[in-house]
C-alpha cells in the first residue's frame, strides 16, 4: 500500500461557510465596512462619485481607516472605480513615504574622515 499523499487524501473542506466579519484587503485585520452601510451610502449618493459626477459604485473613505478613519456615513462617500483608484494609489504612495522617512537612520558622518 503506498503512503498517504496530502494530494491524493486533501483534508475535508471547511464546515466554516463565511467569516464573521469581512475582512479588508488594504489593511487586513481590520473589519470591512458592513454590507448594509455601503448600500445606504450608494442610496444616500445616488450611485453617483462625489469627486467628478460620473456613476460609481465604490464607497471609499475619507479618512482611510489607516489613518484613524470611522466607518461613520459622514466619512464614507461613493466614487467611480477610476476616481477611488486614484485617490487609493495616492494615499499609498503618500504612506510608502512616511514609512521611509520614519524608518530612515539620520546620517552620520564617516567615522575615517573626522
Amino acid at each position: 500500500m503506498a503512503a498517504c499523499s496530502p494530494r491524493r487524501n486533501p483534508p475535508p473542506p471547511s464546515t466554516r461557510r463565511h467569516q464573521t466579519r469581512p475582512m479588508n484587503t488594504h489593511n487586513p485585520g481590520k473589519p470591512e465596512t458592513p454590507r448594509h452601510l455601503r448600500a445606504r451610502i450608494r442610496r444616500r449618493d445616488h450611485d453617483t462619485g462625489q469627486l467628478c459626477g460620473a456613476p460609481g459604485h465604490e464607497v471609499d473613505h475619507i479618512i482611510p481607516t489607516s489613518q484613524g478613519g470611522t466607518h461613520t456615513p459622514s466619512n464614507l462617500r461613493v466614487l467611480c472605480r477610476s476616481c477611488h483608484a486614484y485617490k487609493t494609489t495616492r494615499e499609498t504612495q503618500a504612506g510608502k513615504t512616511r514609512k521611509s522617512r520614519h524608518l530612515r537612520l539620520p546620517t552620520e558622518p564617516h567615522p575615517g574622515l573626522t
